[in-house]
């Protein structure tokens, strides 16, 4: 009888026929390590694909019907692509159950050819639907896909929900190269866009008013009384085109409904207003509200 490995092998190999290249990952805590067989020029030239095994064979209490292998294809030839599917899988293989929706994420770009930094879960697109589940000889394996998203794009992912995130994720799915899903939007001082525009040295987050707001209001700290006052000059702007401008702005991404933050100079770290107090990370009172304007 043949073993598992070999069933699984011989199943692939009849998708995507022979195997260019083959990469592993150990597995932290043990255990067998999670392959990775590489497929160039596949499922059209230009992109590679990579398909695991070894994360279906450590079953986690949620997995029923049947265990996930992950499937990676992307419009790339840098081979750390499928490489990271292996290794996000040995990572995480038995804490995580890799279900739809699911994000993996790095401290850095995936790959040579990508500022992306993170994966997302969802159905695979590549395979016959015929092909995309098969029996072993003691459990069934079905195919699910990483694709490759932004950790920027999370928030926005969190808002939006998992399916109406997937409709601009889907446009170009394959693409390493594709900008940053810029749903988020900001409320911006006229002062802080432009060629000419100053920092934003103050920004309060409101609670936002639906799925695509932020809740930011962004200001430079040079407004009058009667500019700040006025929404007519304040523009909508995606915060993560902002953040683009100015990496210094890249904390607001995490900082909760509620949060107002100022600074005295862009290479300052944001310090907080709280009760009419600006206070640092640890808490410490350092200056008044005037203090920072």
């Amino acid at each position: 009888m043949a073993e598992n490995h070999e069933i699984f092998l011989h199943h692939i190999e009849g998708i995507f026929g022979t195997t260019d290249l083959i990469k592993y990952h150990k597995c932290p805590r043990g255990g067998d390590p999670v392959s990775v067989f590489i497929h160039r020029d596949t499922p059209r030239p230009g992109m590679i694909t990579g398909v695991t095994y070894g994360l279906s064979r450590h079953p986690h209490p949620d997995w029923k019907e049947s265990r996930p292998e992950m499937i990676i294809a992307i419009e790339s030839g840098d081979d750390m692509w499928a490489w990271m599917a292996a290794y996000f899988c040995a990572e995480f293989r038995g804490e995580k159950r890799f279900c739809r929706g699911a994000v993996f994420t790095s401290e850095g770009p995936l790959a040579s050819d990508t500022r992306m930094d993170g994966l997302l879960v969802f159905e695979q697109s590549i395979l016959d639907p015929k092909v995309e589940a098969f029996d072993v000889n003691d459990y069934r394996i079905h195919f699910s896909q990483f694709y490759p998203i932004y950790r920027s794009e999370l928030d926005l992912y969190r808002r939006l929900g998992l399916e109406v995130f997937w409709k601009h994720v889907n446009l170009a799915k394959y693409d390493p190269k594709r900008p940053p899903i810029h749903g988020v939007l900001a409320a911006v001082s006229c002062l802080c866009i432009g060629q000419e525009r100053y920092a934003v040295m103050h920004g309060i987050r409101e609670r936002p008013r639906d799925a695509l707001d932020s809740g930011w209001i962004l200001a430079s700290g040079r407004e009058s009384r009667q500019l700040g006052s006025d929404a007519k000059n304040y523009k909508l702007v995606p915060l993560e085109m902002m953040i683009d401008s100015d990496a210094t702005l890249a904390p607001l991404r995490d900082f909760p409904v509620g949060t107002e933050v100022t600074r005295l100079q862009v290479s300052e770290p944001w310090r907080f207003i709280v009760q009419g107090k600006v206070v640092d990370d640890d808490g410490n009172i350092v200056g008044g509200v005037k203090d920072a304007s």
